[in-house]
């Protein structure tokens, strides 16, 4: 830690998360921790509590304290899941708290619109829907500083709303609400919602230095919170002029379409006024004062005024203000009645509806309890705890190491059948891991600077499972299946989701071929050639854009991804799809703006800076096709030795799973080309 800004209460910056939840529960007896997936829940999960109502659980990226977990508790969120510093959850960890909490009503998921959270998330609720377990999830997208029509493919950014949407939706689920009710409740709801933030500071994650600068006499306004710069850089003239612009952007007419809630004078509304983490109190009062002076002046009084650090930014000294626009009487009611849902729960969205949800009692002690009105108190009695519904769809006790220890035990042939598939994916670890700081630093440019951790992280666990011997190097269709499984608990964050997407379809397509080869009688993997490994990749890249939404030239690693996929089916040489993919990452350098994920949220020019999952693709293949060089240069000298003369037009064939490499010779004396043979 070489400066000031990166000096923290921190003992391990890998660590940082699990020792911050572990020093949560010791505040309060109520939460429970599943340490391997930072996974925090409330305790009085019991048979009578978990289906006795729809279960909420939130979560995301860690360093925006108390959000999530500081809201665990009665009325609020009965789960949250963790993930590191400014990444999203796995999906497995997510999976798993909703099957601590999913009794009988079921569990849903608030979600900040993010995309790695949307993709963790969606993938959980996928699996847990397989396990029969019911789930629904709403997606909370309040980011005023985002207009109409902007940002089209990523939308708007989950802010401090998002708290808003825990504390009402956490209320109706108390009262039983059923989960199709409260799922098109809480989408309702997060329509009304809108937040704008300002900050005098940028941020500065644990063992790093700050994500970008500000002028000493300016702010950002519009800032999301992840350390990404703001929609634009202002002069600093005081909390007044500050607090003016924000409102402005929320209301006014001249916002360019952000305020397009439809706020207006006389509407009824909550305000949450929201520390970002490094800002006094002395300083939030002023603020407070003068957010209540400029919505007055435009004939707004809120019925609810809350202030608090709910949704952070690890110290970052800014504030965001978040409206809420009550129900009017001639609001459109929720499209409850056509999900069969009885027509008592509609007067839940009514202005009185929303205004006793804010004010009803909650066990978090984060919450402000006081927001202008008096708090009415039902506080639940206390049951012994019971089993979480994960041992009711496995029956294992919630021990889900026991599949895991079946199908280790069940691993035959190991990488002896197939030692060039093993080295391919210990060199493209070993890439991603050298490559941890030069990634890091392009991250910085666009979010928070932890692309290259994020990846290493997965590419240590690979190679931890590689030494434990749990990858069936025998089965590829299994092997990449069990990869997924590795990456699915071991690297969260956007980039998480997409690589197991990606890692996801190549194992599916394996498996499908798999299927084929063994109802047609044929040896299992004689037709697993080159052209088929080339089609496993296309196929692959396909389904991530199709899940992802992002295309080539949107400055995502799918500009260096997909030129190598296409150009890999067309040559078959991994030399020349890697050059392709070098060229795809190196273009993103003249890209201004991304389409897709946290950087297109960056409102200045990112020209100049090549994107870091462009790059870390880049790495990984030019890695890979380094290693197939080395290869051919091998059997080349072997050839030679046998007395074969010139070498040849040459021709390299991975057939059996990577399992062997074969060299078919030409005539004449020339050098000749190297490719996968499309046999």
């Amino acid at each position: 830690m070489a400066d000031a800004a990166g000096k923290k209460f921190v003992n391990d910056p890998s660590t940082v998360v699990l020792d911050s939840l572990k020093g949560l529960c010791a505040l309060n007896p109520d939460l429970e921790l599943l340490e391997e997936h930072k996974v925090l829940y409330h305790r009085p999960i019991t048979t009578t509590y978990l289906d006795s109502q729809v279960h909420l659980i939130s979560g995301g990226g860690s360093g925006h304290e108390p959000s999530h977990a500081g809201l665990v508790g009665d009325g609020m969120l009965s789960a949250a899941v963790c993930g590191d510093v400014f990444a999203s959850p796995s999906s497995q960890a997510v999976l798993e708290a909703i099957k601590k909490c999913g009794g009988k009503k079921g569990v849903l998921l608030v979600v900040k619109n993010y995309t790695g959270d949307r993709l963790q998330f969606s993938l959980a609720l996928s699996q847990a829907r397989a396990l029969g377990i019911e789930t629904d999830m709403v997606i909370v997208g309040d980011d005023a500083a985002i207009g109409q029509g902007e940002k089209e493919f990523a939308g708007r950014r989950g802010l401090a709303g998002t708290v808003l949407i825990h504390k009402i939706v956490g209320s109706w689920a108390r009262k039983g609400t059923p989960l199709s009710a409260l799922a098109r409740l809480a989408s309702q709801l997060s329509t009304q919602l809108l937040t704008l933030s300002a900050s005098l500071t940028p941020i500065s994650l644990p063992g790093r230095s700050a994500t970008f600068s500000i002028p000493e006499d300016s702010y950002e306004l519009g800032l999301g919170i992840h350390g990404e710069p703001g929609a634009s850089t202002v002069r600093f003239e005081g909390s007044k002029e500050v607090v003016d612009r924000i409102v402005d952007g929320l209301v006014g007419e001249g916002s360019s379409g952000r305020g397009y809630r439809e706020v207006k004078e006389g509407d009824k509304i909550a305000v949450l006024i929201n520390n970002l983490g490094g800002v006094s109190g002395l300083e939030m009062g002023v603020v407070v004062k003068d957010v209540v002076e400029a919505l007055r002046s435009r004939g707004l009084a809120p019925s609810r005024l809350y202030s608090a650090p709910l949704m952070t930014s690890l110290d970052m000294r800014g504030v965001s203000v978040t409206l809420l626009r009550l129900p009017r009487a001639e609001d459109p009611k929720p499209d409850i009645l056509n999900g069969g849902i009885s027509e008592e729960w509609e007067s839940l969205w009514t202005e009185s509806g929303v205004l006793e949800a804010l004010d009803d009692y909650v066990g978090v002690t984060a919450w402000p309890e006081r927001g202008g009105a008096p708090v009415t108190r039902t506080v639940p009695s206390e049951e012994v705890p019971a089993k979480g519904a994960e041992e009711r769809c496995s029956g294992t006790g919630g021990d889900t190491s026991k599949g895991k220890e079946k199908a280790e035990t069940e691993t035959k042939g190991g990488y002896k059948e197939a030692p060039k598939l093993r080295t391919l994916l210990k060199t493209a670890c070993e890439a991603l891991i050298a490559a941890t700081a030069e990634l890091n630093t392009l991250d910085s440019h666009s979010g928070d600077g932890d692309t290259g951790t994020t990846l290493s992280s997965g590419a240590r666990a690979l190679l931890d499972a590689d030494a434990a011997g749990t990858l069936r190097y025998d089965d590829p269709a299994e092997c990449f299946a069990e990869i997924q499984r590795v990456l699915a608990t071991s690297m969260g964050g956007t980039m998480g989701a997409l690589i197991g997407v990606w890692v996801g379809a190549v194992a599916e397509f394996l498996r499908q071929g798999k299927e084929r080869t063994r109802e047609e009688g044929e040896d299992l993997w004689d037709n697993l050639n080159g052209k088929a490994w080339a089609e496993s990749v296309q196929i692959a890249t396909k389904a991530l854009s199709t899940v992802s939404g992002a295309k080539y030239g949107g400055r995502t690693l799918l500009d260096s991804l997909s030129p190598f996929a296409s150009t890999l089916v067309f040559s078959g040489d991994v030399d020349v799809a890697a050059r392709s993919a070098k060229m795809g990452a190196r273009a993103t350098e003249d890209i201004e703006h991304a389409t897709h994920g946290r950087a297109s949220y960056v409102g200045r020019s990112l020209k100049g800076h090549m994107d870091p999952g462009a790059v870390a693709v880049w790495r990984i293949t030019e890695a890979i096709a380094a290693q197939t060089e080395r290869w051919y240069e091998e059997e080349r000298q072997a050839k030679m030795g046998m007395g074969g003369g010139g070498p040849g037009n040459m021709r390299q064939q991975f057939g059996g799973a990577f399992g062997s490499g074969v060299i078919t010779m030409g005539g004449g004396g020339g050098r000749g080309d190297k490719k996968i043979m499309f046999g």
